[in-house]
């Protein structure tokens, strides 16, 4: 029988989270994409320095979020924090309306993130269905795969995170009413055992 100790325990446990976390991100991806009555958005946001303290990085991201929800109600936005190779912090996420592009700009600008902001719609480009004729709820569902996956991919081996470094910050971002994961409850002896 194997045993399992130590750092071998850790990694263990580390990508167990990391899939529980996945699945319940990829769950209010799709939901989010597939009740969305128009198109949803990828955006990818960078700072235009480079910002390594991730407090730093929340600080600018709640401003950015706010202005943004202020200036377009409604707005619901799922995404993850990751770390780019050189250490700075990003943002990759998805959102459920349309935004003026020079608008959001200004208000990236306005937040401390720059001009170093991208916006891509889901249906367009490389997030296309690459079929003809396919019913559009068929054309939702693969986007909306592809689009989880992807977004996914940077809670585990797709960025840079410094296991010590890194320990404790919160990578999932949600934004508006689009939790949609429930977690189980048992009781644990106690009132239970009754």
């Amino acid at each position: 029988m194997h045993t399992i100790t130590g750092t071998e325990g850790t990694v263990q446990r580390n990508s167990s989270l990391n899939a529980k976390r996945r699945f319940a991100l990829t769950l209010m991806l799709t939901r989010m994409i597939l009740e969305s009555t128009g198109p949803c958005y990828l955006l990818t946001a960078t700072f235009a320095e480079n910002v390594m303290d991730h407090g730093e990085a929340v600080r600018r991201w709640k401003c950015f979020y706010q202005a943004m929800r202020r200036r377009w109600p409604g707005l619901c936005l799922v995404g993850v924090w990751a770390r780019q190779a050189r250490g700075a912090w990003h943002v990759h996420a998805v959102f459920n309306r349309r935004i003026e592009w020079g608008e959001m700009h200004a208000v990236a600008e306005q937040s401390g993130w720059g001009s170093m902001v991208n916006v891509e719609q889901l249906g367009m480009g490389r997030w296309s269905v690459p079929w003809r004729g396919v019913h559009p709820s068929l054309a939702a569902a693969y986007i909306a795969e592809r689009v989880a996956r992807y977004v996914t991919g940077y809670l585990a081996g797709k960025n840079a995170l410094d296991g010590v470094r890194d320990k404790g910050v919160r990578r999932v971002i949600v934004v508006g009413p689009v939790r949609s994961c429930r977690m189980r409850f048992d009781w644990s002896r106690g009132v239970g055992a009754l």
